[in-house]
């Protein structure tokens, strides 16, 4: 693949990567229609790798062309997702990075083919394949089209503010962090409410309990599950959050002149464009649960104070969690689109969850 990019050399990612890499996000935020960049908290080898499953892929420069050293990066995911009810394989790629001095040589797409080599060596040619782009990254997309074969609605990405006060007591449901023995009926109530969905992320007991042992700190708890239980003591909603800042803080380059205006009225990203997030996943109620589950997220809204600054919800408007996060249209958003490879064309008509 070198001999393709004179002047570059791909190579797998490596521990001793960690600074270099820091160096090349400072280097190159986003462009899409929102530009951020993360400013890692701890090694970045370590923020990106932490939980087992990644695998990637680095370009190096000889100065011939551009500057020294990591001028490009990829990452691959290997994991399981639900389709169409079915529990299967499938590769995330993302943390698709290039250097802005050295942009359109062909970098981009030698990082997707090895990436996706690597995914069908792991998984087969057969393999659900999928990433995440920001609806306005245009060279994301183009990169995308040699590979996808359907693209996504669009799905909504919204920073939320903190609350300033906590909610009043609610006598018919009760929220409270979830016990090690919540863990069998969250994963009913989770598995019952994405049973219309085409993609997903798996929440069987087993994955809920690994989710929550993940952490890039020892003896410090990242991610952890929520519940709203009714007068009986039956959990009617959940979600899961994790604390972001303890891998990145996200740092908002620039902003479009109308999100601009909205935030200075309605303030979500602070005034040092910090974010400290926290990242809401793993959410669902029980039919007729909306009340409560529109609680149990503003609960949160309150209690994430201890993890960060702003909360992010992303989730498909087909499906009924907008009606549960219900942002005000004032709210910063975005919005992302999975670019998808699966040997089923994915139902147009069914919601679909974040996978990122």
């Amino acid at each position: 693949m070198g001999e393709d990019l004179p002047g570059f050399r791909l190579r797998e990612l490596t521990p001793d990567d960690g600074p270099a890499v820091g160096r090349l996000f400072d280097a190159s935020p986003d462009s899409g229609l929102i530009r951020f960049r993360p400013t890692f908290q701890l090694d970045p080898y370590l923020a990106l790798t932490y939980d087992g499953h990644q695998t990637g892929v680095v370009v190096e420069a000889d100065g011939s062309s551009g500057p020294d050293g990591l001028v490009g990066m990829g990452l691959v995911e290997l994991g399981e997702i639900v389709l169409r009810s079915e529990r299967t394989r499938f590769a995330l790629l993302h943390s698709l990075v290039v250097h802005p001095e050295v942009r359109r040589r062909g970098i981009a797409s030698s990082i997707v083919d090895w990436r996706l080599a690597r995914a069908r060596a792991a998984l087969g040619d057969d393999a659900v394949i999928a990433a995440t782009i920001q609806k306005s990254n245009a060279g994301s997309f183009a990169a995308a089209s040699r590979w996808a074969t359907q693209f996504t609605r669009p799905m909504s990405s919204a920073a939320i503010g903190l609350r300033s006060a906590p909610l009043g007591a609610e006598p018919a449901f009760r929220v409270r962090p979830a016990h090690p023995d919540d863990l069998e009926e969250f994963a009913a109530g989770y598995a019952s409410f994405h049973a219309e969905y085409d993609l997903w992320t798996p929440g069987e007991v087993r994955d809920l309990q690994e989710w929550l042992d993940l952490s890039p700190v020892p003896d410090a708890r990242n991610n952890a599950l929520w519940v709203a239980e009714d007068a009986r003591g039956t959990l009617v909603a959940g979600l899961g959050t994790t604390e972001a800042r303890r891998l990145t803080v996200l740092h908002v380059e620039s902003l479009p002149t109308s999100i601009r205006l909205l935030n200075s009225v309605v303030r979500v990203i602070p005034k040092s464009r910090s974010m400290e997030m926290v990242r809401l996943s793993r959410i669902w109620f029980r039919p007729g649960a909306e009340r409560a589950a529109r609680h149990l997220f503003e609960t949160i809204r309150w209690e994430a104070r201890h993890q960060g600054n702003v909360v992010i919800a992303t989730f498909d408007s087909r499906g009924p969690l907008g009606a549960m996060i219900a942002a005000s249209r004032w709210v910063p958003r975005t919005a992302f689109t999975l670019a998808v490879r699966a040997p089923v064309e994915l139902r147009p008509d069914h919601p679909i969850d974040p996978v990122q």
